[in-house]
């Protein structure tokens, strides 16, 4: 699509998933790709609209920094936070989500920090369960032994307890604390037997995500800054602590 009208007929006629915007479209007004945001944002604030997942890739510089942060105003609203004013100006907006993305900034520096103060001890971790204790509790979930209870349900818990040290502060990603909370807290019955899958899939995912997250933590524990582009095992990362 290369007009905003496009973009936006498109967005009232089916359920998007994704949306990668540029800002300069080579038109001869000021329809731009930062005039499709603006729409977006209207429709969260007035019709509780649910926003797809949003990237920019314009080369322009200071329209991209306008872009990004209308893109922090849209899954502010899309989260459903009360707006703090619909009736403030532009430049309140604009003020109000760099203050957001400071704040943003700050908790990925302090993490940052944080990954490095405790990388030995999350490297410890993450060779434990990238040895007999990753290898073994899977061989029993296909060998569906009752200790795939036993074995990786503490395991995620315990992977999930060092990550929330790592921000304590702040709440971690809402989708995380669901399949943790579905694959703990389980305890086996004879009964399970003869629904194995249901019963023991989610055991093994919540394990599998909390794995994930911390094989991140230790990949990207030498960082001194934020990278710049940014790396998909990064940005999951990011996500698992609501900062994206």
């Amino acid at each position: 699509m290369k007009t905003p009208e496009e973009a936006i007929d498109f967005l009232k006629s089916t359920r998007v998933t994704h949306l990668s915007l540029d800002h300069d479209l080579g038109l001869t007004d000021d329809r731009t790709g930062y005039t499709v945001l603006l729409w977006i944002e209207e429709q969260c604030a007035e019709n509780a609209f649910r926003p797809p997942s949003i990237s920019i890739h314009s080369a322009n510089a200071g329209a991209r920094r306008k872009m990004d942060l209308a893109v922090e105003s849209i899954r502010e609203r899309g989260r459903q936070l009360p707006p703090e004013d619909q009736q403030s100006t532009e430049w309140e907006r604009f003020e109000r989500y760099k203050q957001l993305r400071e704040n943003r900034e700050e908790k990925e520096r302090m993490l940052l920090a944080n990954l490095k103060n405790r990388k030995a001890e999350l490297t410890a971790l993450l060779e434990r369960f990238s040895s007999r204790g990753y290898e073994d509790p899977i061989y029993r979930f296909y060998h569906q032994s009752f200790k795939v209870f036993f074995n990786l349900q503490p395991a995620t818990e315990e992977i999930v307890g060092a990550l929330r040290e790592l921000l304590p502060e702040q709440p971690l990603n809402d989708w995380f604390l669901q399949i943790v909370a579905e694959g703990t807290g389980r305890k086996f019955t004879q009964e399970m037997n003869e629904d194995w899958l249901r019963h023991t899939r989610p055991i093994v995912e919540a394990f599998f995500h909390a794995r994930y997250m911390l094989e991140m933590a230790v990949r990207y524990a030498d960082l001194d800054a934020p990278p710049l582009p940014l790396p998909s095992g990064w940005a999951a990362f990011l996500y698992l602590f609501n900062l994206r």
